[in-house]
């Protein structure tokens, strides 16, 4: 795979802004004037982004772009024909080509994307973009009931984000700081399935395992959603429940615990 660095693209776009296509020329040739509109993104939130574009010959473009860059529209001459289009914000874990990738013991960043394949046939194709919250905080606030715990683990199967978007199959394994001793939080990718574990270890070992992702489930959360919602999970050991409150919703789920 090839990939052109932002300062070659920029000297791309410049040298098709000046040469253009005469009406003699085949038009085939000439770029597609990408416009990427940015009016519906929170500039607030997204304060900067990296854009991706891959050619149908394999070839990707890469460009940085700044806070100016995402005011209304911006406008990129891309080659004619299928494209990939990636615009990800948020992430030093970035991917050739775009595409996140968690390391085994960190959790995920707050990343947020708009990703989508195009036919750039015309002289100009027009994209909106949404810039999506691909992440979930998980916050976990537990009553032991007086036994110490030293360290949680949340293990599941998703390390990250392919290209295009999906949530990528890997190990995934995250020790938060407990804060308080009874207060964490782990950032979570999309995820794919119920497999969610929390681990709770005491200084003797693992105590206990809790199917985490299927309370998750169960209190009707949709990982599935354009924009991924924060979760507030409450464990009381001392009377065996679990509660799960999801942000923006009224109702808190309540679960008993079977030890």
């Amino acid at each position: 795979m090839k990939t052109i660095p932002s300062s070659a693209l920029v000297g791309m776009i410049s040298m098709y802004l000046l040469t253009g296509c005469s009406v003699k020329e085949d038009r085939g040739l000439c770029p597609c004037r990408l416009m990427l509109d940015f009016s519906e993104v929170d500039t607030s939130v997204i304060r900067y982004a990296d854009l991706f574009v891959e050619a149908g010959d394999g070839a990707v473009f890469t460009m940085h772009l700044e806070p100016d860059d995402l005011r209304e529209i911006l406008a990129v001459d891309v080659p004619k024909g299928e494209i990939n289009l990636g615009i990800w914000n948020g992430t030093d874990m970035m991917e050739d080509g775009g595409g996140v990738r968690i390391s085994y013991g960190d959790d995920c960043p707050p990343v947020y994307f708009h990703t989508s394949s195009l036919a750039a046939d015309e002289d100009y194709v027009h994209e909106v973009v949404r810039m999506r919250k691909n992440h979930c905080v998980m916050t976990l606030d537990m009553d032991w009931g007086g036994t110490e715990i030293e360290e949680v683990a949340i293990i599941g199967n998703v390390d990250g984000y392919s290209a295009d978007g999906s949530p990528a199959e890997g190990g995934f394994s995250y020790e938060p700081e407990i804060r308080d001793g009874c207060n964490c939080r782990v950032v979570l990718p999309r995820q794919i399935d119920d497999s969610l574990v929390l681990e709770v270890s005491d200084s003797s070992g693992i105590l206990k395992r809790f199917a985490l992702g299927e309370y998750i489930a169960a209190s009707g959360y949709d990982w599935s959603e354009p924009d991924l919602k924060d979760i507030t999970i409450e464990m009381d050991l001392a009377v065996l429940r679990i509660s799960v409150t999801v942000q923006g919703w009224d109702a808190t789920h309540r679960f008993d615990v079977v030890i």
